[in-house]
């Protein structure tokens, strides 16, 4: 029998005795004598009830109440103690993300919970403790398979990373150690989080068995430093210079920051009148407490007039406790009302009407429904400058000496500035950088721990949003105030483009007032002479972005990187780069491979002339004597062989080469911005106009010079006549073809001297400046007279920095020069495309691979073929869209770079290779318009379209002059759709998306910003969420945003899909469907007027346009009123 059942048989059985007993006794007493005796019970039974319930209270004040279910034997007492059942909270381990300080708690939970669990095996509990990991922490055991045996080791190899005690007690003290100093001691919350987190850190060091006696001579100077000066004050008045102890500073800030709280929540406290307060129900269980408090409170405050507690007064007193948080006068959280720097500066009459509107008061300045003659706060007592009550800033006198100050203030700082501007001028550091090409007026400010450039900066350049940080500051008006700024990160280079660094930078709207740019002085002319160039006084300030006046600062260069900017070197390596050998033994083994090669060609003698050659040349320098071993580097060479060059054999170095444990010199050195971006904008501009031009620079790279100390990390062995005894070492004088530096010096070299051109030659320096790719030159001009004068002035201008301009090559030759040019001239390859002079047309570079016809077809092979068709311009995008989907079939697919792919894939790539034998048949015109002149009408055409499979933009210019229309694209831009599946309208929104982005880019690389523009879509659904600026869902909004930034909305508009260009490149195609299409031409209605131009209106989906709409979700709580008449114990009391 279970001891519940024996419970009820025993109450059954007391039950069934008082029943017996009853009805033997019941016909000995009169009716009436027997309702007294039921009510003396039910007496006797309420007496019990309330003295025990008195009796457990009492007990459970004083601590000593213990439940002892065996002590309650009687019938009576078992009837009135019911069991409790208690539900217990939900036990949750929080998950550990490898936070080292977080270690010891996160295992002890996991280890009472689980790890010591004996019903759960090693496969469940590693299951659990996977679940329970994140980040570095999952990743550490992310490689065991989920056994029994990797669990034990799961378990050590977590506790040798994060359980080690060292490395706890390290975290906890950079805890330490990294503490923000605290600025007021007035502001108890910030000190008591203060002291909470101390606590925190030192109790966790005291339970790894850590002493004080250890770390007090560490900790309490580092404490000491981050408590204001005030607090230090006291406690060092306490200590009476004796020596420090943690535990002593530790009581002392507890019992400071204590008495502050008792001190705030005695200030706050809001007295009601005894009148007013809410009686409660039974007047017998009323509390000494409140009888004591309520004889303590002012009799003046009960004259005041109080309304009755209501719900309404609830909110407003909460609101009251809220506004009190903040300074009444500017609502701003970050200071107290009494030191508000806005009201300092506005009358009386408008500091005192704002805080009677507010019912404040005027000695406290506190929302507390008082008078100053009734408030109980001692502020000083009185005023300090009238000796009335009433609080500094409400005082007659500090408004008129106020007045005075700022009157004699500003008479003194006029007076100073006269004067000053008479004997000496003071130049603030101010400069001109370049962002994206675009001169910014910069201030730097060491003072700033961040960098800042101004929203209108931002929103010029399409500066891209990285994030976004809260930031506290007192810049930009004065007052501390917590800002959210958009952060950026941007290319920033000095005026001549010699020096670049990446910046990040925060937006501001407004950094300060216009400062004038520096006037030529002495001081100016006299750094002038010594070689130091001073941007913001030698620029004219007209040529720098602005938004209303020349002389506006958009840039603020802050701490951060003004150390970067202020030093420079020539040969820069990365900060913090890795170990980088001299790569000696390297260069040995590689160079005997190479003289073995050259003796078998028997080109070794040609070699060695090439260097021979250089060393006339001043080119490279025979070492003597290696002094300094360590500071020195070796490149291997090798030769490489062209034909159809001027220079038939020539050594390439390898600046990737590096030994084992080491680092090449390519790895260390910063590169500088990807240059690969500029080809679609340069081969956009040798399109542009109606002759095309090309030149190159004789060994570009071997006229720039290196600086002494750079030189022994470019050295390199030979072997005279391929002798090994004959050793010869030589470094490199000049720039070095192969190091991953050398292409953007020999870009910042070009403009540098292109920058210094002036006079007549200005305009056609500025051409080359716009038409340069590493040592290639693309332009193109309108007229053949241009052709001529063009080459004569670019050569006078590249010679004064000593680059020799040849290879020239143009359009516009006779037919009888065409029949005497050279058969490398009648192909010419111009940023990886080839040019044909006489055709004036464009194609691919495709060069068939007998690697690609290897069989078997692997992922590895089809990523090859796809890569080898290099086309800037997107012109063949219709072709390279069917490999990129086979390739994400073979994603799909999970199978290995070298793994035989399936039949049906296999079968598909083969007959697209089949086709590609025809790629070279493919031609464009390399002129987009036949004649630009200011009769010409020139429009861009966007077009979008998407598929399932993928989505695609292509721009088209058109032409119109005098009647005779021409469209020809311009770049184009096919992607595959991701592998989690979207829906086609979306798909549709980021056709629009790229579409919006190439329009943007095209108009800025041809210079027709003013050129109107038409985008066109075949999806009613993406131009409703276009041009309609609703609510829309994250990702509909994302790039409906972007769009509606990049293009105009109304300039979108609705096509039918048969007549849409871009559905070509968004389904793919062959190469012979291709040709055939001829779809660079643009679609046939373009050819036409625009009243011909096709205009169709169709409604969108009202199904997909509502599912886009972010939702708003209501919901309601009814909350069910508590029955009061549960509270009674008996009927006929309630009945009463």
């Amino acid at each position: 029998m279970t001891e519940d059942a024996g419970i009820v048989t025993k109450k059954k059985r007391a039950v069934l005795r008082t029943a017996i007993v009853d009805k033997e006794c019941e016909p000995l007493y009169s009716p009436t004598e027997i309702d007294k005796e039921i009510e003396a019970v039910e007496q006797y039974f309420d007496k019990i009830v309330t003295w025990r319930f008195r009796a457990k209270k009492q007990l459970g004040k004083n601590n000593k109440f213990k439940s002892d279910s065996d002590s309650c034997k009687t019938t009576e007492e078992s009837k009135l103690i019911e069991p409790m059942k208690v539900k217990l909270p939900k036990l949750i381990i929080p998950k550990f993300y490898g936070e080292i300080n977080q270690w010891l708690s996160f295992w002890n939970s996991f280890k009472t919970a689980i790890h010591d669990n004996n019903s759960l095996n090693s496969i469940d509990k590693f299951t659990y403790l996977k679940g329970l990991l994140g980040s570095s922490a999952l990743a550490t055991v992310e490689g065991f398979a989920i056994t029994a045996e990797n669990y034990a080791k799961a378990v050590e190899i977590l506790k040798d990373r994060f359980g080690r005690k060292d490395a706890i007690i390290n975290s906890h003290m950079q805890k330490l150690l990294s503490v923000t100093p605290l600025k007021r001691s007035d502001d108890t919350k910030v000190l008591r989080q203060f002291f909470d987190m101390c606590q925190t850190q030192i109790r966790s060091l005291e339970s790894l068995d850590v002493s004080f006696e250890s770390f007090s001579n560490v900790l309490c100077p580092l404490i000491l430093n981050c408590l204001p000066s005030d607090l230090v004050l006291e406690f060092n008045k306490e200590t009476d210079g004796s020596e420090y102890k943690l535990d002593e500073l530790l009581k002392f800030l507890n019992k400071q920051i204590s008495a502050r709280e008792r001190t705030e929540s005695s200030i706050s406290t809001q007295y009601i009148p005894h009148s007013q307060r809410i009686q409660p129900s039974f007047n017998r269980f009323k509390s000494e407490n409140y009888k004591h408090n309520s004889q303590k409170i002012n009799s003046s405050f009960r004259k005041q007039p109080f309304p009755a507690p209501t719900a309404a007064n609830f909110i407003a007193s909460s609101n009251e406790k809220n506004a009190n948080e903040s300074c009444l006068f500017c609502k701003h959280e970050s200071h107290q009302t009494a030191i508000c720097p806005w009201a300092k500066q506005k009358p009386l009459n408008e500091r005192k009407d704002i805080l009677m509107k507010l019912g404040a008061c005027f000695k406290c300045l506190r929302i507390a429904r008082h008078l100053s003659r009734d408030c109980k706060v001692k502020l000083n007592n009185l005023c300090s400058l009238c000796g009335k009550r009433h609080h500094d800033m409400l005082c007659f006198s500090s408004d008129d000496s106020s007045k005075e100050n700022n009157e004699k203030n500003l008479t003194d700082e006029n007076t100073i500035l006269s004067n000053n501007s008479k004997s000496k001028e003071v130049f603030l550091q101010t400069l001109i950088v370049c962002i994206k090409g675009e001169k910014v007026r910069t201030i730097l400010d060491t003072g700033s721990q961040k960098s800042y450039v101004t929203k209108f900066i931002a929103e010029q350049l399409n500066l891209k949003c990285v994030g976004q940080e809260t930031t506290v500051h007192g810049l930009f008006g004065g007052i501390e105030r917590n800002e959210k700024h958009k952060k950026y990160v941007v290319t920033l280079s000095d005026y001549f483009n010699s020096y670049f660094c990446e910046v990040e930078v925060m937006d501001q709207k407004r950094i300060c007032t216009p400062i004038p740019k520096l006037k030529d002085s002495e001081l100016i002319n006299e750094l002038k002479e010594y070689g130091i160039f001073v941007s913001d006084a030698s620029v004219n300030e007209n040529c720098c972005l602005f938004e209303r006046e020349p002389n506006e600062i958009h840039m603020l260069l802050g701490a951060d990187i003004i150390g970067n900017l202020l030093i420079g070197d020539e040969f820069t390596l990365i900060q913090g780069h890795p170990f980088l050998s001299n790569c000696r033994n390297l260069a040995e083994r590689r160079l005997k491979n190479c003289v073995r090669s050259l003796e078998r060609s028997k080109n070794l003698g040609k070699y060695e002339a090439v260097f021979h050659s250089w060393q006339d040349e001043d080119i490279i320098e025979e070492v003597q004597n290696v002094a300094d071993k360590k500071n020195e580097h070796y490149l291997p060479h090798h030769p490489v062989y062209k034909d159809n060059s001027t220079t038939k054999i020539r050594p390439v170095f390898d600046g990737s080469a590096k030994e084992k444990n080491s680092s090449s010199i390519n790895e260390c050195l910063e590169k500088g911005p990807n240059m690969v971006e500029l080809i679609p904008t340069i081969v956009n501009k040798f399109r542009l106009r109606k002759f095309g031009i090309t030149a190159d620079i004789e060994k570009a790279f071997l006229q720039i010079g290196l600086q002494e100390k750079d030189r022994p990390f470019l050295r390199f062995l030979w072997w005279e006549n391929g002798d090994k005894e004959k050793t010869k070492i030589y470094q490199h004088k000049r720039v070095v073809f192969g190091i991953t530096s050398s292409p953007f010096l020999l870009g910042a070299t070009l403009e540098y001297h292109l920058k210094q051109v002036s006079g007549h030659l200005q305009l056609t320096a500025q051409k080359l400046l716009e038409s340069f790719y590493v040592d290639n030159c693309l332009t193109s001009v309108d007229n053949a007279e241009d052709i001529e004068r063009f080459m004569l002035e670019s050569k006078e201008i590249l010679s004064l920095a000593k680059f020799n301009l040849r290879g020239w090559v143009h359009t516009g030759v006779s037919e009888a020069e065409k029949g005497t040019l050279l058969e490398e001239e009648k192909k010419v390859p111009v940023l990886g495309l080839i040019w044909k002079p006489d055709k004036d047309t464009l194609s691919v570079n495709w060069e068939e691979n007998s690697k690609i016809n290897e069989i078997p077809v692997t992922k590895r092979k089809i990523l090859s073929a796809v890569h080898r068709i290099f086309d800037p311009i997107g012109f063949t995008c219709p072709v390279t869209l069917e490999p990129k989907i086979l390739l994400q079939e073979c994603w799909k697919l999970g199978v290995s770079w070298d793994t035989e792919l399936p039949l049906s894939i296999s079968r598909k790539f083969e007959r697209w290779k089949e086709h590609l034998k025809c790629l070279n048949n493919l031609e464009i015109p390399r002129c987009i318009s036949k004649e630009l002149s200011p009769n010409s009408d020139l429009s861009l055409h966007v077009f979008c379209d998407a598929s399932k499979a993928a989505y695609a933009s292509c721009v088209f210019l058109r032409t119109e002059v005098g009647g005779a229309i021409t469209c020809q694209l311009v770049q184009a831009r096919a992607r595959v759709a991701s592998i989690k599946p979207i829906t086609i309208p979306r798909l549709e929104l980021l056709a629009c998306t790229i579409g919006s982005r190439l329009i943007n880019t095209t108009k800025i690389d041809l210079g027709l910003e003013n050129v109107p523009i038409y985008c066109w879509s075949d999806s009613v659904n993406a131009l409703y969420w276009i041009k309609r600026k609703e609510n829309w869902g994250t990702f509909v909004n994302n790039r409906v945003q972007e769009i509606r930034r990049l293009t105009n909305p109304e300039d979108w508009k609705h096509i039918p899909g048969i007549l849409n260009p871009a559905d070509l490149p968004s389904r793919g195609c062959g190469v012979v469907e291709l040709i055939a299409s001829l779809w660079w031409e643009g679609p046939s209605w373009l050819n036409k007027p625009r009243e011909e131009w096709p205009l169709s209106e169709a409604c969108p989906d009202r199904a997909t346009i509502d599912s886009e709409r972010k939702r708003t979700v209501a919901s309601t709580i009814n909350h069910e009123p508590k029955k009061k008449w549960i509270i009674f114990l008996k009927f006929h009391r309630l009945r009463r």
